[in-house]
């Protein structure tokens, strides 16, 4: 056959043939990415404590990771097509060496460094291997003879869409149908797959005529500068609003799959063959997400009363700015035959591991507030083209227009006039609309950024501390309820009340909160009479005011500033002295717990939810059943499972009847703002022992629905989920 014979294009049925084999082969892998990474961070959670920052570290990791792949690619593309597809199944052959996943055990506290220590060691290398996959396959798909080999980045959007759909198929059907080490069984065998599939499509290109390496021309000056900067604005925005949306608006499980999958889809809409939007109307668009950004966060921290309405829209204004910078990204894409192919992926994967960084590593250190997400917002607005453009007087008129409805709305906030929360929308929306100018958008997210100290909220200010296990806030608040006045120290964490605190030293040592006399907390100290009690979970310290002459406390938390904000900023563990001193353990509850062999319990409080995220593996059977060893012989185990957003009472209650327990069931709604607060918990004692008196008391036997009990294996967060 001539050389000429090997170059002609083949049939249109062998290049659809061609096409859909390259396309699978990237499907499979960028879905195994993606199914790799959930699959992780699940196996992560009790690593950590089940802290939403886990996930912000592991995702830095994979981007360094894909980093360290891109890298590794681009080496390679220095040789034929077929030795670099070789090299790949080569890199995914050791990491085969290291499954079926499952991560080591951690050494030390629980840190960002410890999680990528982890991670690198368990499933560092074949990661990095599968992050060869997508500039390899392109660039063997330039040797395919494709009609358009030419200009290979379609497979791109393919790539980016097999990475949206294991990103929603791990939730959707593995996590809910699989155990992990079942789950870990069948992504090993989608990796097996991934190298079937690659050595056909280097079979593909072994019929090309190889060629030696040549330099290809140079790049325009600062072109690289340019893709690493509109790869990083995206990537760093991603892990922004999934830091804001967990911490500050909705703490629900798996809200980070939004903002991901978001990001991935931008990444389909802007390298598809034809894309259903024009990069121009996305750059019109661009500034006013910004501003409509700005707005819903100051919303956010004066109003919840629509969070879900917020977030959508956070989403949105998110997936606007990301796709802005996605098409710019496509636009500049080099099209010289796949000679600066991995050069072009590599300084992607850079720019995104480079906004991992700043918001894993850099934001958390010098930031004690959520400022990573909005300062990269603005931050975009300075790559916008229209920067510079000329101003019209209709901008002028529009901004004039807009402004009054910011300032009618900003009256209405200072003057204490309330408004529903699609209305506070629709006036910041008409602020926003107004401001398609970059500049003045500029502006107007500076005044936003004042707006706070115009418009203050009552709990602004105090102390703010900020660290891997979330933001910490401690604030006071003064004011007057039905002629009483009230002088009230409040502890947050994201958007869950740790515990509050009365400053008027004749009310300082009441429990408060979800743990009053009158409750279920009250209920259970006042039949079951226990001498020694251990709380996993240590807040503000209220529990301990439930306090006896022969009762001691042992307390377990995860969190060394939230043991020392307890101890500074409220009195209630000084105050309310038990039999013994307090203990103070530092450290995963369900850890430190079983340490303790030798020692038994009366009761075991759980009150250890991370800004209302579900610590899995302090519910699973096995932790009840460890917990159980601990108990005396009449001991219970109480669960505070009050939350907005999942319900956790049918799967608790199946766990206790897998661990041979019974469970009761209550649910506290009685209201005395601000002092007390409606409450559920969850009662488990053993087969047998007597719970008359807690029956008398409301407490009744959970409903039977069939609910599956979780495991350290298997958990299904999203079929407890409220919607």
């Amino acid at each position: 056959m001539t050389a000429n014979a090997a170059l002609r294009p083949p049939f249109a049925w062998q290049q659809t043939h061609i096409s859909a084999l390259f396309c699978a082969a990237l499907f499979v892998s960028a879905a195994a990415m993606f199914m790799l990474q959930p699959m992780t961070g699940k196996m992560l959670l009790p690593l950590v404590g089940g802290t939403p920052s886990g996930w912000i570290v592991a995702m830095a990791f994979f981007q360094l990771a894909l980093l360290a792949g891109y890298a590794l690619a681009n080496i390679c593309a220095r040789f034929s097509p077929r030795i670099h597809g070789i090299a790949f199944v080569a890199a995914l052959a050791l990491g085969g060496f290291f499954l079926p996943v499952h991560l080591s055990q951690p050494e030390g506290a629980a840190d960002a460094w410890m999680v990528m220590k982890i991670l690198a060691a368990s499933v560092g290398v074949p990661f990095v291997a599968l992050a060869m996959a997508s500039s390899t396959l392109q660039r063997l798909f330039t040797a395919s003879g494709h009609s358009a080999a030419g200009d290979p980045y379609f497979l791109y959007a393919a790539s980016n869409l097999g990475s949206f759909s294991g990103l929603l198929l791990y939730p959707l059907l593995a996590e809910k149908l699989l155990t992990i080490p079942e789950q870990a069984q069948l992504w090993l065998g989608g990796y097996v797959a991934l190298i079937a599939l690659t050595a056909i499509c280097i079979g593909r290109a072994k019929s090309m005529p190889a060629t030696a390496y040549v330099k290809p021309a140079p790049l325009a000056a600062g072109i690289r500068w340019r893709w690493i900067l509109f790869a990083f604005i995206p990537s760093s925005l991603m892990m922004g609003v999934t830091t804001q949306i967990t911490t500050a608006i909705i703490a629900a499980p798996l809200l980070w799959v939004l903002p991901l999958g978001i990001y991935l889809l931008t990444f389909v809409l802007a390298f598809g063959k034809v894309s259903p939007l024009r990069l121009a109307l996305v750059e019109k668009l661009h500034p006013m997400a910004v501003c409509l950004g700005f707005g819903l966060i100051f919303i956010a921290t004066v109003s919840l009363d629509a969070p879900w309405l917020i977030m959508a829209l956070l989403l949105a204004c998110f997936g606007v700015v990301a796709l802005a910078f996605h098409m710019k990204l496509a636009a500049l894409r080099p099209l010289d035959d796949g000679q600066r192919l991995t050069d072009y992926y590599l300084m992607i994967a850079l720019g995104g591991a480079l906004g991992g960084m700043l918001n894993a590593f850099i934001a958390p250190v010098i930031f004690d507030r959520l400022l990573e997400f909005p300062l990269v917002l603005a931050a975009s607005l300075l790559l916008h083209p229209g920067l510079r453009a000329r101003l019209v007087r209709h901008d002028l008129v529009s901004v004039c227009t807009g402004g009054l409805g910011l300032m009618v709305w900003a009256l209405m906030r200072h003057h204490g006039i309330g408004a529903p929360a699609f209305l506070e929308v629709f006036l910041v929306t008409l602020f926003v609309a107004a401001l398609r100018n970059p500049r003045f958008a500029l502006a107007g997210c500076l005044l936003v950024m004042m707006l706070p100290y115009a418009v203050p909220r009552d709990g602004q200010g105090g102390m703010y501390q900020r660290n891997f296990f979330g933001l910490l806030h401690v604030y006071e608040r003064h004011f007057t309820m039905d002629g009483e006045k009230y002088d009230i120290r409040y502890f947050g964490h994201g958007t869950t009340l740790h515990g509050l605190q009365s400053l008027d030293p004749d009310i300082a040592e009441v429990p408060t909160a979800y743990f009053s006399h009158s409750g279920p907390v009250g209920d259970i100290f006042g039949t079951l009479k226990p001498k020694n009690v251990a709380v996993m979970g240590l807040g503000a310290g209220t529990l301990a005011c439930h306090h006896a002459p022969d009762r001691s406390f042992t307390f377990f938390e995860i969190d060394p500033a939230v043991v020392k904000i307890a101890k500074d900023n409220f009195t209630f563990l000084s105050s309310c002295p038990g039999k013994t001193p307090h203990r103070i353990f530092t450290g995963d509850g369900r850890l430190e717990l079983a340490k303790l062999k030798g020692e038994k319990f009366d009761l075991i409080i759980l009150d250890a939810f991370s800004s209302d995220m579900v610590p899995v593996h302090l519910i699973s059977v096995e932790a009840i059943e460890m917990y159980k060893t601990l108990l005396t012989e009449n001991g219970m185990l109480a669960f505070n499972i009050s939350n907005n957003y999942v319900s956790l009472a049918a799967t608790l209650a199946a766990g206790a009847r897998a661990a041979g327990m019974q469970p009761r069931y209550k649910y506290y709604d009685f209201i005395d703002p601000p002092m007390f607060f409606p409450s559920n918990w969850l009662l488990m004692a053993r087969t047998g022992v007597d719970m008359t008196a807690l029956r008398e008391q409301g407490w009744v036997p959970p409903l039977q629905d069939g609910e599956r009990a979780w495991t350290d294996n298997y958990s299904n967060i999203i079929g407890i989920m409220r919607f």
